[in-house]
Formats: C-alpha cells, structure tokens, sequence
C-alpha cells in the first residue's frame, strides 16, 4: 500500500480551494446542482484527461472499480 498521497492527490493539492470556490461562485457554477458539484465534476474530468479516458462509459467504468 502506499504509504503516502497518490500523484493525483498531489496534483490536485495544487489547486486552490479558495480561488476554484471564488470562480464557481462568480460565474454561479452550483446553482443547479443538487449533489454533484463543480468541485465533483472538476475532480473527475481532470483524472480522465490524467488517464486518457475517451468516452463516459470508460470514466464510468474506471472510476468504479
């Protein structure tokens, strides 16, 4: 097991938490959500560019398992 943070809980430590919530709330990014917010949906599609998803059935099916 890995005894410290995945690559991509690093890469994603990178981004601030207080300029992504300054820009969703400027341009209303959670008005319409109910449970998947922009956070949620910036998470996700930033691991399928990391891994080369093509489709939705693929990041589906990965983020599954």
């Amino acid at each position: 097991m890995n005894p410290g943070k995945t690559i991509f809980s690093q890469i994603m430590s990178l981004n601030s938490e207080y300029e992504f919530s300054k820009c969703v709330k400027r341009y209303k990014g959670d008005r319409h959500s109910i449970k998947f917010t922009s956070r949620d949906q910036f998470r996700v599609m930033s691991f399928a560019q990391f891994t080369n998803r093509i489709g939705l059935i693929d990041i589906e099916t990965t983020l599954k398992l």
